[in-house]
């Protein structure tokens, strides 16, 4: 399917099924932010599928499976590594944007930042200021959808900045 044909499939699936995909979520994790993370996860996935020529006879069992299979993956990661969880009003204390206090790694929220173009520095400041996606395409005059990829962008990015300056840490310390 050419990008046109998938952006606009998965578009009106959003439109129709994201609450009942979130709630969906929501019952099987329990947060609603993951939840959501799911549900843009899954939509990304579908995407994909469809872009890369797959045919999907019913997208909406697609997409439950997908959420079944994120939920699983969590909830396996959480019992392997406990010890990478952070709670969340940690979480929240340490990440707010300005807050200036450095990672474990020794790295500011303003150094990851930096990685970033400045589309998806401005998406994650307002997801971090609690604004839900629909808030953030209208003030950014973006689609949902839009806000969704640039967040998993973001993600990675710093997810892979994070991790190569903590592999080059434990290179130095070793």
């Amino acid at each position: 399917m050419d990008r046109e044909g998938a952006s606009a499939a998965v578009t009106r699936i959003f439109d129709l099924w994201y609450p009942a995909v979130v709630r969906y979520a929501y019952h099987a994790c329990g947060s609603l932010e993951l939840a959501e993370e799911f549900a843009q996860e899954a939509f990304a996935a579908l995407y994909r599928t469809l872009r890369g020529g797959a045919e999907i006879e019913n997208p909406r069992a697609w997409m439950l499976a997908a959420i079944r299979n994120q939920t699983a993956k969590h909830w396996r990661f959480r019992r392997r590594h406990p010890e990478d969880l952070v709670p969340n009003n940690e979480f929240e204390t340490r990440s707010a944007p300005g807050n200036g206090d450095p990672e474990p790694d020794g790295a500011s929220l303003q150094d990851y930042l930096s990685i970033l173009t400045s589309r998806e520095e401005e998406v994650v400041v307002l997801r971090a200021q609690g604004l839900k996606y629909g808030q953030i395409a209208s003030q950014l005059g973006i689609s949902s959808n839009s806000v969704g990829t640039l967040l998993m962008r973001a993600i990675r990015k710093i997810r892979k900045a994070r991790g190569e300056r903590m592999e080059s840490e434990r290179t130095v310390a070793g």
